[in-house]
């Protein structure tokens, strides 16, 4: 029985195959290039969308608005890492002020921004606002990040 298998494979490669050697290597060559580009494609995708995981993302809770014991008002938010890196370089400003309807908040500068923090992961990190004295009838009070 191993006689007959071999002499199969025998007819079968002398036949077949040794006549097209150089074609059959050229068209392996081709079909692992290929998949060689379409690997490296993967995996530049899959680099791509771990580098946009593996970031630090800032969660800003509103903490609300409230009158301190001289009667200034003052406003709070927190500040939470919930990625999965330190969020490094960080600038902020938490302003309050008051307005009427029309009130749009003002153009930031660079200058305005407070130092470069740096919030490890899961942290909160809790500001305070500016205080304003009594708005009276301006028409409101509006907290910005």
């Amino acid at each position: 029985m191993r006689e007959v298998i071999l002499s199969y494979w025998n007819s079968f490669f002398i036949d077949l195959i040794s006549p097209h050697r150089e074609d059959i290597t050229a068209i392996s060559t081709l079909i692992v290039a290929i998949f060689a580009v379409i690997l490296a494609r993967v995996a530049w995708k899959q680099n791509r969308d771990a580098r946009i995981l593996q970031r630090a993302y800032l969660e800003v809770r509103f903490g609300g608005v409230r009158d301190t014991t001289t009667g200034e008002l003052m406003g709070r938010v927190d500040f939470k890492n919930v990625g999965h890196l330190p969020a490094q370089k960080l600038r902020w400003l938490v302003r309050l002020d008051s307005g009427g309807l029309r009130w749009r908040p003002p153009k930031i500068k660079n200058k305005d921004l407070m130092g470069e923090s740096v919030i490890p992961i899961g942290a909160e990190w809790p500001r305070v606002s500016n205080a304003i004295h009594d708005p009276g009838d301006a028409g409101g009070v509006y907290l910005y990040v």
